[in-house]
């Protein structure tokens, strides 16, 4: 292979990878840890081209967990592990959620809307 198809073939991968990540959605949720809030993420890279909410990450003070399952038990369910440590985010209305972390739940509602 030449140095031209080697570079028009880097470009058509990376081209594709970045398309791919164009659809990627993001959701941002402030949860309330006693006085303070922090933000959880949750990513869905297949929302747009299928439809699934699976497959994505869910971020959490730090701590990514990957390949998020959509379980449906809520609006919107999101459940991770990692490292013995399941979290699962439910989205009961728009801009509302609970995010359990272990034994521990806070309640999480995105910026701009009331609980």
């Amino acid at each position: 292979m030449t140095m031209k198809a080697a570079i028009i073939a880097g470009c058509v991968a990376l081209s594709a990878l970045s398309a791919s990540a164009a659809h990627a959605r993001t959701y941002t949720y402030m949860c309330r840890v006693g006085q303070k809030t922090y933000p959880v993420t949750v990513t869905t890279p297949n929302e747009a081209s299928s439809g699934s909410l699976s497959g994505g990450t869910l971020t959490w003070r730090g701590t990514t967990f990957r390949n998020v399952k959509e379980t449906g038990d809520c609006k919107a369910n999101f459940v991770a592990t990692r490292g013995g440590v399941t979290v699962e985010l439910c989205a009961a209305t728009q801009g509302v959620a609970d995010l359990t972390v272990g034994k521990e739940t806070f309640e999480c509602q995105m910026p701009g809307r009331e609980r």
